[in-house]
């Protein structure tokens, strides 16, 4: 199965240059149906004309963002290694509400095709 997944574009490019290897969002319906070998279409929200194709090679849950950023490291998910755990989940928390963010969060470890 092939899913699209719209990200900024700074996102973007750290995912097409293989320097974000983890794709990180809350654990909704849409992200539950993620299974191993499936494919990701990575597009670009500001120039949809530009896309990638990942493989998904693991789906791990979490009960946080937080405890998603403490096990995983952040540069592998597109933050600078600068970027702490707690710094990285209230980056994340911009984009989700809390009813959101109370589903848990899941990290889709991926590679290019």
């Amino acid at each position: 199965m092939t899913y699209n997944f719209h990200l900024n574009a700074d996102m973007f490019y750290k995912v097409q240059s293989h320097s974000k290897r983890v794709e990180c969002r809350v654990n909704d319906s849409r992200r539950s149906v993620l299974r191993k070998n499936d494919n990701i279409c990575f597009i670009n929200r500001e120039n949809e004309d530009e896309f990638v194709i990942a493989i998904v090679h693991e789906v791990l849950h979490f009960s946080s963002f937080l405890e998603l950023f403490t096990k995983i490291p952040v540069v592998e998910c597109g933050f600078d290694i600068s970027t702490t755990a707690e710094d990285a989940a209230k980056y994340m928390s911009r984009y989700y509400d809390e009813a959101a963010e109370s589903l848990g969060a899941v990290a889709i470890v991926f590679s290019l095709k």
